[in-house]
């Protein structure tokens, strides 16, 4: 799901050019990086999509699939917060 929701954002974004959907990149850890983008560039809300999905991977590299699946999470709901903005996350069963 993430994965092709980050496609259709990418496609209306960019090629349909449509005005209330926008991708960005910031490191979603970062209560500060998110304040300050929303600062910038105010939006209605935020949906998440991010997840670390590599199973195998995520058993080797623990610390950081926490971070991504349930840090993360955390941060993006206290920037919302702060903003007082709603906040949709999408989850995945490899979560």
């Amino acid at each position: 799901m993430p994965r092709h929701f980050s496609n259709r954002c990418y496609k209306i974004n960019h090629w349909y050019k449509n005005p209330w959907a926008k991708c960005i990149k910031v490191d979603i850890n970062k209560t500060e990086t998110l304040s300050k983008y929303y600062a910038q560039n105010p939006f209605d809300g935020i949906i998440n999509c991010a997840a670390y999905t590599a199973v195998d991977e995520a058993e080797e590299n623990e610390a950081f699939a926490t971070s991504i699946n349930g840090d993360s999470l955390n941060t993006i709901a206290q920037a919302c917060r702060e903003q007082q903005i709603p906040l949709v996350h999408i989850s995945t069963e490899y979560v």
